[in-house]
């Protein structure tokens, strides 16, 4: 239900409508990463967070944060084990390796990039407004490719039943959906200016409701749990 849920989900449709098909080409890796760190897999790791790199590199900024904070999770629930710890390390010194060929180049490339002199206002362009929220429960014709917040009822309300059943157990991923939809209000909101002002290359990024795939994603997961209760 997961996966098939993940395939189909309108944003990914809409963004390959758009043309945006490096973002689908990270995007797609997504569901492999999070399994290797599930796992504690570290050459895959390695290899799917490369595989997302190499297919957008603003993408794979959210998924490296979502993955990030799941294995820090997952790290902590294991007793703060040193092992994993390193296969953790070992897996993320794989995929600088793998991708040094995009990430090179670019930062020497980085003075000359146009996007180094954005503004808030320039890069907090289709910000989230709160009656987009409506959004999840009705998709309109409205919301562009970037605006896009709908997952499917029918994933929504599962995902309701998912986290409310053990919420001790899957809070974490509640805090995903959350995080994600705050951040994407972008300017409308506080999270976003607090983070552009800690550290401004996020202005790089552009576009904050493009955060929102990572929310989705974890409603995905909830979704899964609630047909699992």
């Amino acid at each position: 239900v997961m996966g098939l849920a993940y395939a189909f989900t309108p944003r990914l449709i809409v963004l390959g409508g758009a043309g945006h098909l490096d973002v689908i080409a990270a995007l797609a890796w997504l569901p492999w990463l999070m399994w290797a760190v599930e796992g504690v897999h570290w050459r895959w790791i390695g290899v799917f967070a490369a595989l997302c790199f190499l297919g957008d590199v603003r993408t794979a900024v959210f998924v490296f944060a979502l993955a990030g904070a799941y294995a820090l999770w997952r790290w902590y629930q294991q007793k703060r084990s040193r092992m994993i710890l390193l296969r953790y390390s070992a897996g993320a010194t794989l995929a600088l390796s793998l991708t040094a060929v995009q990430w090179l180049p670019l930062i020497f490339t980085l003075p000359l990039l146009s996007r180094v002199g954005l503004t808030a206002d320039e890069a907090g362009i289709f910000s989230l407004q709160p009656i987009d929220w409506t959004g999840l429960i009705v998709a309109t014709k409205a919301a562009s490719h970037e605006t896009l917040l709908y997952v499917g009822i029918g994933a929504l309300a599962l995902a309701i039943v998912g986290l409310v059943s053990d919420w001790r157990k899957r809070w974490f991923w509640g805090v995903i959906v959350l995080a994600a939809g705050w951040y994407a209000m972008g300017l409308n909101g506080v999270l976003w200016p607090l983070l552009v002002r800690i550290a401004p290359p996020l202005l790089w990024l552009r576009v904050p409701p493009r955060a929102w795939v990572i929310g989705i994603f974890a409603l995905i997961v909830l979704s899964g749990y609630g047909v699992q209760t």
